[in-house]
Parts: C-alpha cells; structure tokens; sequence
C-alpha cells in the first residue's frame, strides 16, 4: 500500500497524472489515508468533483489530517466559513500548519484579528511559508520596515515564491538571487522581473534569455519586450513577428507598437490597421492617435470622437497627460477641453 502510494507521488511530479490515479486509486482502495486525499485532489482537479468529495470524506473519516484541511478549504471556497471554521479547528489543535492558515484566514474574515494572528503565528512557527509572508505583510502596512524584511526572508527561505518577488521587486537583500530562485522554480513574473533587471544593467543578452523563457511559458509582456529588444536591434522581422504573438495572447499594448514599429518603417497603412485593432481592443493610447490622425485631416468631429472614447478608457492618466501635452489647454483650444469634460487649467 505504502509503495503504491510513493510509486503515485512519484509519477505526479512527474507530471504523469494519468497513471499517478490508477496508483491512487489501488492505495486508496487498499485503505491508505494520504492517497485517498490525493486521489480526490487528483479527481477534483480533472472535474470530478463528486468522486472526489466521496473520497476526501473518507480520507477525512480516516483520520487524515491533509484531508480535513483540504475539506475545510472545499467548504471556504463554497461560502460555508462556519463549517470550514469547524474542519480548521479540528486539524489546527491537532498540530497541523495548513490547518492554523485556514482557520486564521477563516478568523480574519469575520474580523477576529488577534485570534487570526496568533495563528498565523503558529502556523508559520511550523514552516508555513505564506503564513510568514501574511505576517510580513501585516509589519508592512504598519511601517515596520525591519520586522517586514526579516519575516519576507524568512518566507523566501521556506520556498515562498510571493516573499521572493517581493524581495526582487523592492531590492531587498540578494534581490536577484531570490528572483532567480523563483524565476527557475517557473514563476513567469520572476521571469520578467529578472530579465528587466539585466536589462537595467545593460546586459541585453541575459535580459533576451529570460525574456524568451518566459514567453515559452505564455507572458505577453515577455514577447512584447522581445519585439522591442529586436526592434532596437534592427531585427524587423523577429520584431514583428514578437509583438503579433504578444498581441494574440492578450497584451493589447503590442499593437500600439506594431502601429509605431510600421510608421517607423514608412507603412502608413499597416501603422493604422493596428491602430484600429488595437482601438478594437480597447487600448486608448490607440485610440488617442487614431483621433491626432484624424485631427490632421481636418475631421475634427471624428478626432473628437476617438478622444472621447480614449479618455473614457483611461484608467491610469496617461492618456490624458499625453492630449495634454499635444493639444495644451490655450484660450483657443478651452471649447474642446470642456466638450471632453476636462479642466482647462493649465496646472492640471
């Protein structure tokens, strides 16, 4: 039983889910706790979800403590705090760490604070690395910068991929060593954070690398920086074909810049097809120039429109720092900032 229950274990890191079941099943049947626990792990992760509360009820029946915790956590996720409270208790005063995490989020929900640190605290006194990183995290938002890095540190030690990004993005201690800690463990965003870093430095060729894996791994943001870096380099062609990629998984931005990339090679056309499709898409920087193209042929009404629907879409201020630069708030342009429902004050 104990070796069908390893031989499965192995072959999910494996990542050969298939016959990891077969062998959770037969350690499951056989009466083995943990493998029911993770046959119903592996059940609800493809679907079945009603197999796999039949078997996390009996791993729960049996004893297991990763189980009741796991069904505690099925019963938070579905709304029910006091019964996933009561499975959290259970696992909790029994020593088990996931258990004291979930019932101190449990506790700090319905606003029990105290309570919900304390076990926090306990949690991450038994090596829960995210109970360490609640903890930083709480040292933060009361400006304990000391107490804060120390429990981030603490989290990156106990393989807390949030505590070292954290880390690498506010240049705590061995910044780049923890980015690439959790940039090797996969985190895409380690990943970019890493290669924006070498980019700083000026070491393009590590920043390329990184960037390229995490594009293999689907970042948008990581094949929209790759056609920028191929753009710089004057590889037109790698660079197109980077922002068109960046663009149909989702990073809206790289058809402003494929619209930019075809004006700088003199294909007007194609610079304002992209325009428009990002537009489409609801980028507003692209909808802020389809409105200056506009403008410059004379059809003002049709320039006001796409200013409209650009500043409607601006969420950040950018869009409306740029109109104002480009169009400043003069006597003679006031009618247009009121149209637009802006201040005409020249300090804004």
């Amino acid at each position: 039983m104990d070796a069908q229950f390893h031989l499965a274990a192995i072959l999910t890191e494996s990542g050969d889910h298939d016959v990891a079941e077969v062998w959770y099943r037969k350690a499951a049947e056989s009466g083995s706790a943990p493998a029911m626990t993770n046959l119903a792990s592996t059940l609800r992760h493809r679907g079945n979800e009603k197999e796999a509360d039949r078997w996390l009820e009996l791993a729960v029946k049996a004893g297991d403590l990763y189980a009741i915790t796991a069904q505690g956590l099925e019963f938070e996720k579905r709304g029910q705090d006091t019964t996933a409270e009561e499975l959290y208790t259970k696992a909790s005063n029994l020593g088990h760490g996931p258990g004291m995490q979930g019932l101190a989020r449990v506790l700090e929900r319905r606003g029990a604070d105290q309570d919900a640190e304390q076990w926090y605290r306990k949690a991450a006194a038994l090596g829960e690395s995210s109970a360490m990183r609640w903890l930083a995290l709480r040292y933060t938002r009361n400006n304990d910068v000391g107490a804060a890095e120390r429990w981030y540190l603490k989290a990156a030690r106990a393989g807390d991929i949030g505590a070292m990004i954290y880390i690498g993005r506010n240049n705590l201690s061995n910044a780049a060593t923890w980015l690439q800690k959790a940039a090797l463990a996969g985190n895409i965003e380690a990943m970019c954070l890493l290669a924006y870093r070498m980019l700083i430095q000026g070491d393009t060729k590590k920043a390329a690398s990184w960037y390229e894996r995490a594009a293999e791994a689907g970042s948008g943001l990581a094949m929209h920086n790759l056609g920028a870096l191929h753009s710089a380099d004057g590889n037109i062609e790698e660079a197109e074909g980077w922002f068109v990629r960046a663009f149909d998984v989702g990073h809206v931005g790289a058809a402003r810049n494929l619209a930019n990339f075809f004006t700088s090679q003199g294909n007007r056309s194609e610079s304002i097809r992209w325009l428009n499709v990002g537009a489409e898409a609801g980028d507003a920087h692209c909808m802020l120039q389809l409105g200056n193209i506009e403008l410059s042929q004379r059809r003002p009404a049709r320039a006001f429109e796409w200013w409209q629907m650009a500043l409607e879409r601006d969420e950040s201020g950018e869009v409306e720092a740029i109109f104002r630069r480009q169009i400043p708030p003069l006597r003679r342009n006031r009618p247009i900032y009121w149209a637009l429902g802006l201040s005409s004050d020249k300090n804004k």
